[in-house]
């Protein structure tokens, strides 16, 4: 065995290699192999069998490369190792590659953003050019420019002849929807029957028109309690106003045959003014919208409906004097004005030429003058509230000939004098 191979062992106890002989006979190398070293000595010889240990660090070396060594002999040899070089080796490795999803969005990221970014600008973009893009026509009504051409124009022509009719035979004092603002109640009637309304009427409908106006009514009184579809006054016989049921079946709105022939809002919150074109129902006999917050005067244009007869008016905020033409409407049994306190000016005398009339109220405003001896012509008269006025004169003789009077109260007035002796013929008073 050659001494470098066994310097792991203690120096003392080995003897110093002399330079007589280095070739050994075949036969002290043959007893030496079949010697085994102690396992701490770092080379071992074995016998024909080459060694079986698991350690990687051996590897079997056979003996024809060793000179003089038998054939059948197999060195092993153990190479040494250290902390060192392990963590040299370990540290030179190339580093695992990363998965390929990651070395992906590495490579790509930029763009996905980019792409992120570009999507949400379209998303935003589109709306605001379908806002202000979309063409109109000289009515202020939107139009879809999607649809086909045809349909298209053909819905531009409805629209413009839709305009034509409500300015002819709906708009009173010469108003034309060209001159009329965009929030105005009248234009967003036209809006909502030409754009909303899903009845869709033909031109020629008969209920057209009264549609209309009770649409511009919900508008101008402005109350969401009574046109909203939840709303408590929307039960199961009536529909709630602007709704897309037939307008007879909107709540509180009488018909006969189709026809709107009474209004009965009482007590509904309405604010607003009562708007003229409410003249055009022809057929309207009862107008009822006492209890509300309407102001405003009222419309001279009710001497119009030849078939009225409540106009009950109660309980507002109305001003102004009572329109001079009252006398025309000839079927009038009841009138209301009373609580309002802005009305005022003199009583006009055509109020005494209703006929028909037999209800009056007018106390709790601020009628001034006195009471006109015309006030006979009132032949079926009931009764007469005319207190909480500052009216002056004398409780006129004429009052005799109402052979119905029932009620009369005149009390907190400025009214002088005596009660005529035509009283006395009253039977029901």
């Amino acid at each position: 065995q050659n001494p470098s191979m066994t310097e792991g062992n203690d120096s003392s106890t080995q003897p110093k290699p002399t330079t007589q002989s280095r070739t050994p006979s075949p036969s002290s190398a043959a007893n030496r192999c079949n010697q085994r070293q102690d396992p701490s000595v770092g080379t071992n010889i074995t016998s024909s069998d080459p060694p079986q240990s698991e350690n990687p660090n051996f590897f079997a070396v056979e003996a024809s490369l060793v000179p003089d060594m038998p054939s059948a002999v197999v060195v092993a040899v153990q190479l040494p190792t250290s902390a060192r070089e392990t963590e040299s080796a370990a540290s030179n490795a190339a580093p695992a590659p990363p998965p390929p999803y990651q070395t992906f969005w590495r490579e790509h990221i930029g763009l996905v953003v980019a792409g992120i970014g570009f999507l949400v600008f379209i998303a935003i973009l589109i709306p605001l050019l379908l806002i202000f893009v979309t063409p109109s026509n000289g009515d202020g009504l939107t139009s879809d420019s999607t649809q086909d051409p045809n349909q298209h124009n053909s819905s531009s022509i409805r629209a413009n002849k839709l305009v034509q009719k409500l300015e002819t035979e709906v708009l009173c004092r010469g108003a034309t929807f060209q001159e009329i603002d965009l929030d105005d109640p009248r234009r967003l009637a036209l809006d909502w029957i030409t754009n909303d309304d899903k009845m869709s009427l033909d031109l020629d409908a008969k209920n057209l028109n009264q549609r209309y106006i009770l649409a511009l009514l919900a508008f101008t009184l402005n109350s969401w309690a009574w046109r909203d579809q939840e709303s408590i006054y929307a039960n199961l016989e009536n529909s709630a106003w602007l709704s897309n049921e037939d307008e007879c079946s909107w709540y509180n709105v009488s018909c006969m045959e189709g026809t709107v022939i009474s209004l009965q809002l009482n007590n509904f919150s309405l604010m607003g003014s009562l708007p003229p074109e409410i003249s055009r129902l022809p057929f309207l006999a009862g107008i009822q919208v006492k209890g509300n917050l309407l102001h405003g005067t009222i419309p001279p244009e009710l001497r119009l409906l030849p078939f009225l007869t409540t106009l009950d008016l109660a309980l507002n905020n109305f001003s102004g004097e009572i329109f001079s033409s009252v006398g025309e409407m000839k079927m009038l049994e009841l009138l209301s004005l009373w609580g309002n306190g802005g009305l005022n000016g003199t009583l006009p005398l055509s109020l005494f030429e209703l006929s028909n009339l037999r209800m009056l109220y007018l106390d709790g405003n601020n009628f001034t003058g006195s009471i006109s001896q015309d006030i006979g012509q009132l032949t079926m008269l009931k009764q007469l509230t005319i207190s909480d006025n500052p009216i002056t004169g004398v409780i006129p003789s004429t009052l005799g000939l109402c052979k119905e009077l029932e009620l009369l109260r005149i009390e907190n007035t400025d009214i002088q004098g005596t009660i005529p002796e035509e009283f006395c013929q009253l039977k029901n008073s």
